[in-house]
């Protein structure tokens, strides 16, 4: 049994307080970021109207999809292989660059030659490319994961932020100025390119020149392996989150897609809690997995009633004023997008428990099986939204969301016998059996 020492002094004391601050700088940013972004989607749908902005979410989602398969899944092993080898930094990151920059130039060209053969009209292709090219600066934001490696969020924090300032007055000006939607798909190369330029400062100056990076190919070899099933299993999650919005443009309309977009710009705007707690609670996770299982077991189950009790507390009072949110933050033109809400905010509870498993999966080593489960809660994705958007229209997506949500990360634990402790562990977060043991024994007469 670890003794209470070992205890105190993993998850109190000085290692405590670094975790702490890590997550509370990634809280920050989060919450600025999403902030001021929120405000600013508010704004430019209003400004935009719900066909404008329909389509600029539809070309944004069609070019994610494809997009998301430039980082070839290095970016989730960047922070392990940091921990595991950081005397081998410059290796580690050379060859991680390296291959995102190839992924990013093989994307460009296959988002060109399907956004040809789809026959979309000349404005939405040009909106496509424009979109698909801030992915260029992208690769650099694999300083992300590192900053996160390092304990040293604040720089990422910072990054981000002043993204997100100077993107910002930007499209305030556009707005200002009567700027055409073009526009609008420029500022995100923009976004990106502030992005690139401050996390390299501030790595340069704390930690060293970036030109000291270099790719080894033997590496090289090594990564791509073990990130192939994270590159389909980032593609297949992208698919989840943004194919319905391509299947709503082609069974009904760009103004349906502006309403349904409405809807997840404030659904998904919750997401980045239980992202940014689970980056930040990994690595003493895995420094407890070093120490004792029991204790690893313990925090995972931690993990997953914190998850619960936190979307829980998003969903429920969403349910209740969805309909009146929706009116009061985008307008009445914009009232249909309140059932979609209402569906879809359910849909960050298993988002949520996803989040957490897939921490468990990477330090387990188990990708292929992140991503088996992801493509059968895709399959079931798109399959559900064929089959209920032409009877319900944008409901029938925010239901087939919800439900393929629940498959993903949570009903298809039930399936592996290497998940089945996951299926269970989050069973008991669901059902609050944890919570309420706790709540018994602290209210108990015999507690001290």
């Amino acid at each position: 049994m670890m003794s209470l020492v070992k205890y105190h002094a993993l998850f109190q004391g000085e290692s405590f307080r670094k975790y702490f601050t890590n997550t509370s700088w990634l809280l920050v940013e989060r919450v600025i970021n999403q902030g001021i972004a929120l405000i600013m989607v508010i704004y430019t749908a209003h400004y935009l109207g719900v066909e404008q902005f329909g389509l600029f979410n539809y070309v944004r989602s069609f070019a994610a999809i494809i997009m998301t398969i430039a980082p070839l899944g290095v970016d989730s092993l960047l922070a392990r292989n940091l921990l595991n080898n950081p005397e081998q930094r410059n290796v580690i990151m050379g060859t991680s660059l390296l291959v995102r920059g190839g992924g990013t130039v093989a994307c460009l060209l296959l988002t060109y030659l399907v956004n040809l053969l789809v026959g979309h009209d000349a404005e939405t292709q040009l909106l496509v490319m424009v979109v698909a090219a801030a992915a260029v600066f992208e690769p650099f934001y694999l300083l992300n994961q590192f900053f996160t490696a390092n304990i040293q969020s604040r720089y990422h924090a910072y990054s981000e932020i002043t993204k997100t300032l100077v993107s910002t007055a930007v499209k305030i000006g556009l707005i200002w100025y009567r700027a055409p939607l073009i526009w609008f798909a420029l500022v995100l190369i923009l976004e990106s390119l502030t992005y690139a330029l401050v996390s390299l400062r501030f790595y340069s100056v704390r930690f060293g020149s970036f030109w000291r990076w270099r790719p080894n190919f033997i590496y090289l070899r090594r990564l791509l392996t073990d990130a192939w099933p994270l590159a389909i299993s980032g593609l297949v999650i992208m698919l989840h989150l943004k194919v319905d919005q391509v299947i709503i443009k082609h069974l009904l309309n760009t103004e349906a897609v502006g309403y349904y977009a409405a809807a997840l710009r404030l659904s998904e705007s919750t997401y980045f809690v239980p992202v940014v707690i689970c980056a930040s609670l990994l690595p003493p996770m895995l420094n407890a997995r070093k120490i004792s299982v029991s204790l690893y077991r313990t925090r995972l189950q931690q993990l997953f009633n914190l998850m619960v009790v936190l979307s829980l507390g998003i969903a429920l009072p969403v349910t209740f004023l969805g309909d009146w949110i929706i009116d009061l933050v985008f307008g009445e033109a914009y009232h249909p997008a309140g059932a979609v809400l209402v569906l879809h905010i359910w849909s960050g509870v298993f988002v949520a428990l996803g989040v957490a498993a897939n921490g468990w999966l990477i330090a387990e080593n188990l990708q292929r099986i992140a991503l088996y489960r992801t493509l059968l809660g895709v399959l079931t994705n798109i399959g559900l939204n064929f089959l209920l958007i032409p009877h319900l229209g944008i409901k029938g997506s925010a239901l087939a969301t919800l439900i393929s949500q629940a498959v993903t990360a949570y009903v298809s634990n039930l399936f592996s016998p290497q998940t089945r402790m996951l299926f269970f562990m989050q069973t008991r977060a669901l059902l609050g059996f944890s919570v309420l043991r706790r709540a018994r024994l602290l209210f108990s007469p015999a507690h001290p």
